[in-house]
């Protein structure tokens, strides 16, 4: 009778009930994802696959950071704050993105072939950071209403969408356009139910007061100075990954490198960006009536070991042979980079996130001394593996141990912040 007294608590804990609607509905178009990649392997050639990853990648170091992580503020500001921060986000994502399409002309006139493959498509790139900033921002306010189910929700036509297009355009032979216009079009898609509470609340956010979007900037001001720098190199090292084996082993190499790359991060998406929603939540509620968090840093962390741990064993002992017969015989190449690399991104999983505790605690120029490490480590790497003229195994098992000590010793720091009893915002 207890065991199931206590399952039944367990199963109706706000923490748990929260972290399942996020993770159902990330379940749910991740398994959408899972099933459509053997459709793609077998319509889109290693190449064209290369080049869609290598597109995507440049647009991944900017997205998280478009609104200058003003966006994440919002969950936990005060409710007159909430509208000048929203306005102030993205304001901030159209300043941004001006100097990103700059950026992105030069990375087009460094990678002629990229242009070369897809044409015009290429400079929908900034139009589609504006879409993602509105993502951001919506995602962001669904978490402060506790709407994890409407996250959920759109995680899942976004996911249906984008793979519906790819087999659509990849059936009438678009190559690698095929899976750029799925990839773009598919971001308009959930918009509509995410923005339904927002707009019934007739915030007039048309309605411009500079004072006050300057003032709630100003008092948010270390999201942009230390979480945005932060997140902004740990976007860059981990894409500069892909731009440093595409220069280093060619596009072709670089594709089933690509299709390594994309299946790592559904785990990361499935568990890791969802729990740290939840964590971050539950972590500031903790904060905020003990001056510590230490109870939700552990909670998280041992849900998270024990996920992390499953997926490391079956992609180590089985990864080579699950490719070969998933994606194709010509994939389990693909198999062998993930076996090297999964036990970095099974610790991955587990510190990215609770990561979000530098946040509660103030503690945001740690995070940036963190991912510095990260880039460095990126860059050593690149440079020991040309100059030695090293396969690319010897390239991912180098990342793979370098970041990973990163990765222990942050883990270790985050969970010391955790315990403290002091005012962590006032540091």
């Amino acid at each position: 009778m207890k065991i199931k007294e206590k399952f039944y608590s367990i199963n109706n804990n706000t923490f748990f009930k929260s972290f399942r609607s996020l993770a159902l509905g990330s379940m749910i178009s991740q398994t959408i994802t899972m099933l459509m990649s053997p459709v793609s392997t077998r319509l889109f050639s290693s190449t064209e696959l290369g080049i869609y990853t290598l597109l995507i990648s440049f647009s991944a170091i900017f997205e998280p950071v478009i609104c200058g992580k003003y966006d994440l503020a919002i969950v936990r500001a005060e409710e007159k704050e909430v509208k000048p921060l929203i306005q102030g986000s993205f304001l901030f994502s159209v300043f941004f993105s001006i100097i990103i399409s700059l950026l992105y002309c030069i990375f087009l006139y460094l990678n002629p072939t990229i242009y070369s493959s897809i044409g015009f498509v290429a400079w929908l790139l900034p139009i589609m950071l504006l879409i993602t900033s509105v993502n951001n921002i919506l995602t962001s306010y669904n978490n402060r209403e506790s709407e994890y189910k409407i996250i959920s929700q759109s995680f899942v036509i976004k996911s249906a969408s984008q793979n519906l297009l790819m087999l659509i355009f990849g059936l009438l032979n678009f190559s690698t356009n095929a899976l750029i216009y799925s990839k773009y079009i598919s971001n308009f898609f959930g918009m509509g139910k995410q923005s339904k509470s927002l707009r019934l609340r007739r915030l007039g956010l048309m309605q411009l007061n500079p004072l006050e979007i300057r003032g709630s900037l100003f008092k948010y001001r270390n999201q942009l100075f230390f979480n945005m720098p932060a997140q902004f190199l740990n976007s860059l090292s981990y894409s500069s990954l892909n731009f440093f084996i595409s220069a280093l082993f060619g596009i072709h190499i670089f594709g089933y490198y690509s299709l390594t790359y994309r299946m790592l991060g559904l785990p990361l998406t499935l568990i890791s960006v969802n729990m740290s929603k939840v964590f971050y939540k539950n972590a500031v509620e903790e904060l905020n009536r003990f001056n510590n968090f230490k109870n939700s840093f552990l909670k998280s962390f041992m849900f998270l070991s024990i996920m992390a741990s499953l997926m490391v064993i079956i992609l180590v002992i089985f990864g080579p042979q699950l490719f070969s017969i998933v994606f194709g015989s010509e994939w389990g190449i693909s198999g062998e980079y993930i076996r090297i690399l999964a036990p970095m991104y099974g610790i991955r999983l587990v510190t990215s996130a609770l990561t979000p505790s530098l946040i509660v605690a103030g503690k945001q120029k740690y995070e940036m001394k963190m991912q510095s490490m990260f880039l460095a480590f990126s860059v050593s790497s690149f440079f020991i593996v040309r100059t030695f003229n090293l396969g690319i195994n010897y390239f991912l098992l180098l990342i793979s141990v370098l970041f990973s000590s990163v990765y222990l010793v942050s883990l270790y720091n985050f969970y010391k912040i955790s315990k403290k009893s002091e005012g962590y915002l006032n540091d």
